[in-house]
């Protein structure tokens, strides 16, 4: 937008430069064909000639640089030279009244242009600023939904801390688990070694005593 802004002013400027200058070159024509008309009528004096001569080159030079009038400024400035001859005084007017008329043309062309020209931009500028709300537009929307996403992160991070925590925790747990049953198995199997060890030394005396004969008064004081 600052881009067509920019072109605008530029295009604008050349514009009102294009309208200054023929404005300009209209009133030159006007002055210049004001003064051969006078030619024509005859008798023109040395000093009108010479006035008009002078008219004529000061206007040519503002064509000097349209190429496309060169052959007409060259045929104009030779002709110019022999304003006692009637038809050359007719031929420049007619040249003139050419350059006048097509001086007009270029004018109307030229505001033809810059109407186009501003209906394009503003047709541009409306298209450029209906895109631009539409992408703030999006990007509020965005935004909203970016502070959204943000609260869920710190939702689920502080979540996963606790978490973390929690399985730390279960960790320590497990391990304290791991050795107590570890503690308790080992006392279990203590205890069982042990009343394995009674049991055998049990099942020995009872084999001792099967193979022995055992008075009545010894088996009496053994079950006391």
């Amino acid at each position: 937008m600052a881009n067509a802004v920019a072109e605008r002013g530029s295009n604008n400027g050349n514009y009102q430069q294009t309208v200054d200058d023929l404005t300009d070159a209209i009133a030159a024509l006007n002055e210049c064909i004001e003064l051969v008309s006078e030619l024509r009528n005859g008798g023109a004096s040395f000093v009108q000639i010479t006035k008009t001569q002078t008219h004529i080159k000061k206007l040519l030079k503002h064509f000097a640089h349209r190429t496309e009038w060169t052959e007409m400024v060259k045929v104009m400035l030779t002709l110019a030279q022999n304003f006692s001859d009637q038809s050359a005084v007719d031929r420049v007017l007619t040249m003139l009244q050419d350059v006048l008329a097509e001086c007009h043309q270029s004018v109307a062309d030229a505001h033809q242009d810059e109407e186009d020209q501003v209906a394009a931009f503003g047709t541009y500028m409306g298209i450029c600023q209906t895109t631009l709300d539409q992408c703030n537009e999006r990007i509020t929307v965005n935004t909203a939904e970016l502070g959204k996403t943000n609260d869920q992160i710190v939702e689920t991070t502080k979540f996963r801390a606790k978490r973390e925590d929690d399985l730390e925790d279960a960790n320590e747990d497990d391990v304290a688990e791991t050795q107590r049953w570890a503690n308790e198995t080992s006392i279990h199997d203590r205890l069982l070694a042990e009343l394995d060890d009674q049991l055998a030394a049990i099942l020995e005396i009872i084999e001792i005593v099967n193979n022995t004969e055992i008075s009545e008064t010894t088996m009496e004081r053994m079950n006391q």
